[in-house]
C-alpha cells in the first residue's frame, strides 16, 4: 500500500480526490485469479441498484438502436438524461467547453430542476397540493428521488434532490422558508456526512450557483428589466410578447447572476475564461429545457411499446422531434466554439484572487438588502488592496 498524499496546492490534486472517496492508499495488483466466476447465484439476487442500472442500460441502447439518431444527437440525449457521457465524441465535448456549456452535458441541478417543475404540473393535475400537502409532498419526493436513482445518484443529482427535499420539508413545516437556510443546511449535512465534499468541483460549483442566484438573481432581473423597455401591445400578441421577454430576460440575469461566484472557481480550478457563455447559454439552455420532457416522453412511449408494440410508431415520432432539439443545440455550441475568442485560457488566477472576489460581491450583496454605506467602502477598500497586491505580485 502507498500513501496518496501529494504536495500539488493548485489545480487537480489527485490526493484530495481519492481522500474524497474516502481512500488513504493505493495499491497496484500485478497478478489476479479468479476463484469462482459462478454468476447464476447472483442473478437470483434481487437489488433495486441492479434494477435501476438494468432500465438505464435499457433507455440507452433504445437510443443507439434508432436510425433516425446521429451520434452527437444521441450523445447528447444520453448525457443529460441518463447520466452517461463515455461514449460522446471528444469533439463535442471540446466543443461544450469552449463554449462554456459543460454543465449541460452532466445530469445536473439545471436538469433535475426542470424535471420538478414538469413533475410538479403533472402532480398538482391529479393531487391538490394545498387539500393534500403531505400526500402531494410525498409523490414528489418519490418520483424525483426515483430519477437519481436511475442515474446512478449521481453526486449533482443528489445534491439536488436533497435541497428540493429540505425545501418541500421546510414547507410544510414553516410556510415560507429562506431559500438561504434550505441551501445551508444542505451543504452542512452533506459536509458533515463527507467533510472532503468541500475539495469537489461538483460541490463547489453547485453550491455556489445556488448561492449566486439567491444572492444576485432577482436584483439583476430587476435592473434589466428597469433598463430594457417593455414593448406595450394589445390582445393576445401582447401576451405573447411580454412573456418572451420576461423568459429572455429571466434566462439572462439567472445566466449572469450564476457565473458571480462560479467564475472564481473556475479560474482558479482550470485558469480558462469562457467569454461567450452566457451568450450560448441564452440559446441553448431553452432547447434542452424542452429536450429533457420530450426524451421522457419518448421513454415512456417506448416502455409501452414493450407490450403495445403500435406505440412504437408513436415513440419514433417523438424522437424525430427530439433529435432535432438536440442538432440544434448541438449546432449552436459549435458555432460558438468556432469564435476566436470565445474562451481565454492560461489566465493567472490564484488563492487570494478568489478570496479577494468573492468577498467583493458578497460584500456589494449585503449593501444591496441593507444599504449601509460602510459596505460600499470597504468593498472598495478590499478592492484596492487587492490590486496594489496583484501588481506587487506581478512586477
Amino acid at each position: 500500500l502507498k500513501s496518496t498524499e501529494s504536495s500539488e496546492t493548485i489545480g487537480f490534486n489527485y490526493d484530495t480526490y481519492l481522500r474524497k472517496k474516502v481512500v488513504e492508499a493505493t495499491s497496484l495488483v500485478k497478478r489476479f485469479r479468479v476463484l469462482n466466476s459462478d454468476s447464476s447465484t447472483k442473478s437470483c439476487d434481487f437489488s433495486l441498484e441492479t434494477s435501476a442500472s438494468n432500465l438505464n442500460l435499457a433507455l440507452q441502447n433504445s437510443l443507439r438502436g434508432r436510425a433516425s439518431l446521429c451520434a452527437d444527437e444521441r450523445d447528447l440525449i444520453i448525457a443529460i438524461t441518463l447520466g452517461n457521457k463515455t461514449e460522446m465524441d471528444d469533439g463535442l465535448k471540446e466543443a461544450y467547453s469552449k463554449a462554456g456549456a459543460s454543465h449541460l452535458l452532466a445530469v445536473s441541478g439545471l436538469h433535475v430542476g426542470i424535471i420538478i417543475l414538469i413533475v410538479e404540473c403533472l402532480v398538482g393535475m391529479a393531487i391538490h397540493p394545498k387539500k393534500r400537502p403531505y400526500i402531494f409532498a410525498a409523490v414528489l419526493l418519490a418520483i424525483i428521488w426515483g430519477y437519481a436513482f436511475l442515474t446512478g445518484l449521481a453526486a449533482s443529482v443528489v445534491r439536488t434532490s436533497l435541497m428540493y427535499t429540505v425545501y418541500r420539508v421546510a414547507m410544510l413545516l414553516f410556510s415560507k422558508p429562506n431559500p438561504i437556510n434550505v441551501v445551508s443546511f444542505t451543504a452542512f449535512a452533506m459536509l458533515v456526512y463527507n467533510p472532503f465534499n468541500i475539495f469537489d468541483l461538483g460541490f463547489q460549483l453547485s453550491f455556489s450557483a445556488v448561492y449566486s442566484i439567491l444572492l444576485f438573481g432577482q436584483p439583476l432581473i430587476d435592473k434589466i428589466e428597469r433598463l430594457i423597455p417593455e414593448i406595450k401591445l394589445k390582445g393576445r400578441v401582447g401576451q405573447i410578447v411580454s412573456k418572451i421577454r420576461t423568459y429572455t430576460l429571466g434566462s439572462v440575469a439567472i445566466s449572469i447572476s450564476a457565473q458571480i461566484l462560479t467564475t472564481p472557481i473556475i479560474l482558479f480550478t482550470f485558469h480558462t475564461l469562457p467569454i461567450l457563455s452566457i451568450a450560448s447559454s441564452l440559446f441553448s439552455i431553452p432547447l434542452v429545457t424542452v429536450l429533457i420532457p420530450l426524451t421522457f416522453i419518448y421513454y415512456g412511449f417506448f416502455l409501452l411499446s414493450t407490450v403495445l408494440p403500435l406505440l412504437d410508431v408513436v415513440a419514433d415520432g417523438v424522437l424525430y422531434i427530439t433529435a432535432v432539439v438536440a442538432k440544434s443545440a448541438n449546432a449552436i455550441v459549435y458555432y460558438t466554439a468556432d469564435i476566436s475568442f470565445c474562451t481565454v485560457d492560461r489566465l493567472p488566477f490564484y488563492g487570494y484572487d478568489v478570496a479577494a472576489y468573492i468577498i467583493v460581491f458578497l460584500l456589494i450583496a449585503a449593501y444591496h438588502n441593507y444599504r449601509r454605506l460602510s459596505l460600499l467602502w470597504i468593498s472598495a477598500s478590499v478592492s484596492i488592496a487587492y490590486f496594489i497586491v496583484a501588481t506587487v505580485d506581478g512586477m
